[in-house]
């Protein structure tokens, strides 16, 4: 994995995949809870979004899926899930369960760039330090972990 700063919705464009990260909640409408950070601005430019991951996570779980590919750049977005339930904490297990999946993907994609927020480290208040931790024996340097500042 490598880190790269700047703005991801900005720095999409340079990438094949964008990961945004996720909850396992659905609401009662069936629509995925996407209501912070990365989520809540795929989901305001792509409002459809919502409705395909609900789907998904109700089918397959709370996993790494492919669930939309955007109109204009072509980059595929992937959920990559940080949460059980959108008001926790994020889980390190959780983040380790999809840390290995996108890499299971990325392995079957092999000359894409995937670009990854930070996982849990916004709204999931765990720190950087301890997440990269868990994520540097994991990831592939094709995953490009984005930060908006440099720390």
């Amino acid at each position: 994995m490598k880190e790269v700063y700047g703005d991801a919705i900005k720095l999409a464009s340079n990438y094949q995949v964008l990961c945004v990260t996720t909850n396992g909640t659905v609401k009662l409408n069936n629509h995925a809870v996407m209501g912070r950070g990365i989520a809540a601005q795929i989901s305001n430019f792509w409002p459809e979004t919502p409705r395909i991951l609900g789907a998904l996570i109700q089918m397959h779980g709370n996993h790494v899926h492919h669930f939309f590919t955007t109109d204009k750049a072509k980059v595929r977005l992937l959920s990559f899930p940080v949460k059980h339930q959108w008001f926790e904490q994020a889980d390190p297990d959780l983040i380790i369960q999809s840390a290995k999946e996108l890499q299971i993907y990325a392995n079957s994609c092999p000359d894409d760039l995937i670009l990854l927020p930070r996982p849990g480290c916004g709204n999931g208040r765990l720190s950087w330090i301890d997440v990269k931790r868990l994520l540097e024996p994991i990831l592939c340097d094709r995953i490009h972990i984005v930060h908006w500042r440099q720390d």
